[in-house]
């Protein structure tokens, strides 16, 4: 008995610790310097991300802020679920634009990865 039970354990360890995918050519200290997008930094990230998206789906919550640092927004879900955003244009900083269009972050309920989206318009900053 004691011997599946550290079985399981091991596994479970394994599938959960998926390894950052190579990010060179992501400059994480540019991205995580523009607050909001206010600069207009982080979109030059943007073709690089969507390229890598699909491999940061299921990497934790904390390999992810270690790469894009704190959210601008965190949105708590039900059954602990969450949503961090990451503007990339804000009426904040310019007045002019008429939406905020940031990459949104979605998380299950073990803190991984689910969804990234970017170029999601979003209505208003709440």
């Amino acid at each position: 008995m004691l011997r599946i039970l550290l079985l399981m354990v091991l596994f479970f360890i394994h599938v959960g610790c998926k390894k950052i995918p190579d990010l060179k050519n992501f400059d994480s200290k540019m991205w995580q310097s523009d607050p909001m997008g206010c600069i207009g930094e982080r979109k030059k990230n943007i073709a690089f991300l969507n390229e890598i998206k699909a491999d940061l789906v299921g990497i934790s919550e904390d390999q992810l802020l270690s790469v894009m640092g704190n959210p601008d927004k965190k949105i708590l879900e039900e059954r602990s679920k969450k949503q961090y955003i990451y503007y990339l244009s804000s009426i904040v900083c310019a007045r002019e634009l008429s939406e905020n269009v940031a990459v949104v972050v979605d998380f299950d309920a073990l803190h991984r990865v689910v969804v990234l989206s970017t170029n999601i318009e979003i209505g208003n900053l709440k």
